[in-house]
């Protein structure tokens, strides 16, 4: 039983140091494309990152999302989209990346997405996600690429995903999006 805690102790030692190190390089990065610095405050601990991902999955979405596929050479239009929310996206929002999501997550202004969602996507080479603090709403932009086949040549597409939930965001994207 002890060697069992102090196994335990040992793990949750070398996740806590594996967070510290690739924090530091995560929040820099992150306060070049924001434009602005993170402060320690802004950063949620590890505890509470487990209770928000616990909460995360208990919300109750079911089917209220909407998900766009637009290929990357067309990013203006995921822009003109996240433009419906922006004053959402402006207040502190839980955000976090993929790559990242077990050493980052933060409380922070989000409004920058709107214009810097590829420079996010760079960073994190995948996805990244936002949620409210209610986590009633939130939406995620995934980079996939797709292969089409015609005439024997092959073709790759890169394509972002938009992926919105909750109905106050979507009711706002809808009207945008309809009008394409």
């Amino acid at each position: 039983m002890e060697n069992l805690r102090r196994e335990q102790r040992i793990k949750e030692l070398r996740r806590q140091d594996e967070r510290k190190k690739k924090l530091s390089t995560l929040k820099t990065d992150l306060e070049r494309i924001f434009e602005k610095e993170i402060k320690d405050q802004d950063i949620i601990l590890i505890d509470d990152t487990n209770e928000f991902n616990i909460k995360l999955s208990d919300s109750n979405w079911g089917f209220d999302f909407l998900t766009v596929n637009i290929p990357k050479t067309k990013s203006d239009k995921i822009s003109r989209l996240l433009s419906t929310i922006k004053s959402d996206l402006q207040t502190i929002n839980y955000f976090s990346t993929s790559h990242f999501r077990e050493y980052g997550l933060f409380l922070i202004d989000t409004s920058i997405v709107v214009t810097k969602f590829e420079d996010i996507i760079d960073l994190d080479g995948d996805m990244f996600m936002v949620y409210d603090k209610e986590i009633k709403n939130g939406l995620w932009i995934d980079l996939y690429e797709e292969t089409f086949v015609v005439d024997d040549t092959v073709d790759r597409i890169p394509i972002y995903e938009l992926r919105v939930f909750g109905k106050d965001w979507i009711s706002k994207v809808v009207p945008e999006y309809i009008k394409e």
